[in-house]
């Protein structure tokens, strides 16, 4: 009795995965009614319960959760415009925390999921020496030579509005 059900299981796997194929390689380029739109090179995934039940894996279940950091406040020691980079000096990360221009970005303004594109503008590309920061941090093993790593920084100065566009997805 289970090795027939293990046949059955077995026979209906493999007649999803070619009936998938085969849909996959005719319907290449059409969109499907989720939106998503297939190419030459994409691909489809599936899970199969063991009772022969089948769930399409999508980029919705690959969700990935917010980074949270540790609060701080403090001052930008050095700012590299030209590589988008500096370091911000805090009691909370002694010896300095390094920052990327991309951490300027807060979440509120980019609600992101894995394979999106923005195209982004306004708000601020750059810190000032000399300026105060609040900042979220982590800490590393090495991030160019620092301890800490910055993973959200608002400067306490006005900021001009951001404006964000989805490229793509």
């Amino acid at each position: 009795m289970n090795r027939q059900k293990g046949v059955a299981v077995a026979t209906a796997a493999v007649a999803v995965v070619l009936v998938g194929s085969y849909f996959a390689l005719t319907n290449r380029g059409q969109q499907y009614d989720d939106g998503a739109t297939s190419g030459p090179f994409s691909s489809r995934t599936w899970n199969i319960d063991p009772d022969a039940t089948v769930h399409e894996i999508t980029d919705l279940d690959d969700t990935i959760p917010p980074r949270i950091g540790t609060p701080a406040s403090g001052v930008v020691t050095t700012w590299n415009d030209d590589e988008g980079w500096g370091v911000i000096d805090s009691a909370a990360t002694p010896g300095g925390c390094w920052t990327f221009y991309s951490a300027l970005h807060p979440d509120e303004v980019i609600n992101a999921q894995p394979g999106d594109s923005f195209s982004i503008g306004g708000g601020i590309r750059g810190l000032d020496v000399g300026e105060q920061v609040d900042f979220e941090w982590e800490s590393v093993i090495d991030q160019d030579g620092y301890k800490f790593r910055a993973i959200k920084v608002r400067p306490q100065r006005e900021i001009p509005p951001w404006s964000v566009q989805r490229i793509g997805r």
